[in-house]
């Protein structure tokens, strides 16, 4: 493995490959490593048509979004208000003053249940305020409100017309309105009231119309704009998005032991940095042993098998190579030795006798003639025993002939150092 320099890789203390770790990170939810160096192994073999790798300092759902902004699904374009009408504007609201009187009877109560008095302001928004502007709605009042005065002009009117309108007090004198035509008697004393202006109702009642107006014109606005979408919702369309481009998202956290529960999965991966058993890790890498000689085992002894006996070859004799006779000493007889006759004493003339007389001397025998005697032949030093190859090959020349396959190597070494390859011929038995 090449990818580690001199380090291996394993998991659960077992030898592992570096495929092993890319085909974890795309089978399991949450792979561990030992190390960092494993997550920055990751992100630069990880491939880019497969995966989409993020590497996160924190396990949180908004740093994933802003890590993906590029995958985040667009949200849908918000739809078109509803046209705004007369009607629909009027019983928006009534409706919001009519709320708005519930409410505050509801805060009384508690009020006057908790301490046992209730708040002037909150008891008339209550029972007249909130009311009775929602009266002034219907009726000659409510055309009242969209004529306008000459220094007002009708706000009722210009929010129908989808224009920005105002409530000031002047909308609220109703001058041109007389009391006693009006039916409802609780109608009747608001405008009582609105007309005298003694305590300033009209800009309280102008006030409130503002505020209720303000809380329907938000709520149209509300319908028209799109649901909004919680982070965890966008995060796992952003997840859907990319796997349905084919790719699987890969989250690297190199904190350790980060709480992976923080962030909802919802299909990618997640790869971070842990001391758990199964985390993969990088191990020095092991000294390879020289392999011990195979030790050969005990082949079981195998009786041959028995071989028909060979038709047997036409012996070649082999003439014996004259040997040369040893010469033996001759001997030899001493000559007979002769005679030697005794020697006759001259005769001297008279005149030379001697006057004494002569001693005679005997003259010696002549020594018989020497005979030369043969030096003996010294004996050659005994020879090495010979190899028993050989002994069997002379055995059988002295017998008359010797087969071929007594003609060994030895044989013809031993013929050869000695000159006497050519003494020997081959010759077929009965030639």
């Amino acid at each position: 493995m090449t990818e580690f320099a001199d380090r291996v890789l394993t998991r659960n203390g077992a030898p592992s490959t570096p495929a092993d770790l890319l085909a974890a990170v795309e089978a399991e939810p949450v792979v561990r490593v030992a190390d960092a160096e494993l997550l920055q192994w990751l992100a630069a073999h990880l491939p880019a048509d497969r995966f989409v790798v993020r590497k996160l300092s924190e396990i949180s759902v908004s740093a994933a979004l802003v890590s993906l902004s590029e995958y985040a699904p667009t949200p849908p374009a918000p739809a078109a208000p509803e046209p705004l009408t007369l009607d629909s504007l009027l019983s928006a609201l009534k409706a919001a003053l009519l709320a708005r009187a519930a409410a505050a009877r509801a805060a009384c109560d508690e009020a006057f249940k908790a301490t046992g008095t209730v708040d002037p302001q909150m008891r008339a928004l209550a029972e007249t305020h909130a009311p009775g502007v929602a009266a002034l709605l219907d009726g000659p009042t409510k055309d009242a409100l969209l004529q306008g005065t000459p220094k007002a002009p009708s706000a009722l009117a210009a929010l129908a017309a989808g224009e920005p309108g105002e409530f000031v007090p002047a909308h609220f004198e109703f001058a041109a309105v007389p009391s006693h035509r009006l039916t409802d008697v609780k109608v009747q004393r608001y405008v009582q009231k609105l007309k005298t202006n003694t305590q300033g109702e009209r800009a309280t009642a102008a006030a409130l119309a503002n505020e209720v107006r303000d809380e329907v014109l938000a709520a149209r606005v509300a319908i028209t704009e799109p649901p909004k979408r919680e982070p965890e919702q966008v995060y796992a369309e952003t997840v859907r998005a990319i796997h349905d481009s084919g790719k699987i998202l890969v989250l690297l956290f190199d904190a350790p032991d980060v709480a992976v529960e923080a962030l909802p999965l919802d299909g990618a991966r997640v790869a971070l940095v842990s001391a758990a058993e199964d985390a993969f890790a990088l191990a020095p890498a092991p000294v390879a042993e020289p392999a011990p000689e195979p030790v050969p085992e005990p082949q079981p002894e195998v009786a041959p098998e028995p071989q028909p006996s060979p038709e047997p070859e036409p012996v070649a004799e082999v003439a014996p190579e004259p040997l040369e006779p040893v010469a033996e000493p001759v001997p030899v007889e001493p000559e007979p030795v002769a005679d030697v006759a005794p020697v006759a004493e001259p005769e001297l003339p008279p005149e030379a006798a001697p006057t004494e007389p002569q001693v005679e001397v005997a003259a010696e025998p002549e020594a018989p003639p020497e005979v030369a005697v043969p030096e003996p032949v010294a004996e050659a030093p005994p020879e090495p025993e010979l190899p028993a190859d050989l002994r069997a090959f002379l055995a059988a020349v002295a017998a008359g002939g010797a087969p071929l396959e007594l003609v060994t190597p030895t044989v013809l070494g031993w013929l050869r150092a000695r000159g006497e390859l050519g003494a020997f011929v081959v010759r077929a038995p009965g030639a």
